[in-house]
């Protein structure tokens, strides 16, 4: 009887040491990508995230303004008309509808519904104070396919898509670090009442321990130090956020979300007379720079304040008596 049973435990070993062998040899398993089975992460229900494709316009690639600055420190030098030489050749022809030309990247935003989370707060005298913080979670992803302007051989510019843009129109210049410095600004539809984006570290793990407890959220200060690499529908490379609000009035019903750095883009005027003789120059200059508006509405009262009556989309009444919702848009401001 011992005998049978030293020999079981012998067979036993050897066929344990030949399935560990035959593990080893076989190749690592691929990470499940998120919400995936297996996936470390909360699986999302399919629609609760709203995903805004990056809008990409050719025209945002150049602007054609005049050049200011010369036009009045030089405007005697430009009343000169040299005899031999053609106008194309004189600095009035350069200094009046200069084309100016530039890259362009923008990146695709994704954002789960707004939230709101009761924090506690310690205070001065070590008291816990309670504040409900607003919230948004999101992800962003670089797709590439940027715009990227640059001359051919004719001399003519050409605008085509780049995984990797410069900051120049030479290609052969260094690409583009592509982060995400955000900025996130909640305001009224009436336009009285703006709330910036805040860090609050106290409300990071509360809202990470209910969105997902596995996955690292960072904040707006945090994600604008990560450099982005480029991703498509088969590798994520998404980084994800969170942006926080606190003390927002409980009696607003419709407000925009804001949100800055998601592209490059940029427009800038100068007004008539605004640059003076001598000025430093861009003295008087308006730039605007390209952001996305997420817009919503919460139909509850002050009383009621609760983050399941906001609704993405403004249904605007139309004159004809039809509603329209409009949920986004692009805007330079």
């Amino acid at each position: 009887m011992l005998s049978n049973l030293r020999r079981f435990f012998i067979l036993a070993l050897v066929v344990g040491f030949a399935a560990q062998e035959l593990r080893a040899q076989q190749p690592a398993a691929a990470a499940p990508r998120p919400g995936q089975p297996g996936s470390p992460y909360r699986r999302l229900v399919p629609g609760v995230e709203t995903t805004i494709k990056p809008d990409r316009q050719e025209n945002e690639t150049y602007s054609i303004q005049d050049m200011v600055e010369l036009k009045t420190n030089f405007a005697d030098l430009l009343k000169w008309q040299p005899k031999a030489l053609p106008e194309t050749q004189t600095l009035r022809f350069y200094v009046d509808k200069t084309e100016f030309h530039r890259s362009v990247w923008c990146l695709e935003f994704t954002f789960l519904p707004m939230r709101m989370i009761q924090v506690d707060f310690p205070t001065a005298n070590g008291k816990i104070q309670q504040k409900m913080i607003w919230y948004m979670v999101y992800r962003v992803q670089n797709l590439g396919q940027h715009l990227q302007p640059t001359l051919n051989a004719e001399g003519l510019w050409e605008v085509k898509p780049s995984d990797a843009p410069t900051t120049t129109v030479d290609a052969t210049a260094k690409p583009i670090d592509i982060r995400f410095v955000p900025t996130f600004s909640l305001e009224t539809l009436d336009k009285k009442k703006a709330y910036l984006d805040r860090l609050v570290p106290v409300a990071m793990d509360p809202i990470r321990q209910r969105e997902d407890p596995n996955r690292k959220l960072l904040n707006s200060a945090e994600i604008a130090q990560v450099s982005l690499a480029v991703g498509n529908k088969d590798k994520d490379t998404s980084v994800w956020g969170v942006a926080m609000w606190e003390e927002v009035d409980p009696r607003i019903d419709q407000f925009s979300i804001y949100i800055g750095g998601l592209t490059n883009a940029y427009r800038f005027i100068d007004p008539p007379g605004a640059f003076k003789k001598d000025s430093v120059p861009g003295t008087g200059r308006l730039l605007q720079s390209k952001y996305l508006q997420l817009n919503f509405w919460r139909p509850s009262d002050e009383f009621t304040t609760t983050e399941t009556e906001i609704y993405y989309g403004l249904p605007l009444t139309n004159a004809d008596g039809t509603e329209t919702v409009i949920d986004h848009r692009w805007i330079f401001r």
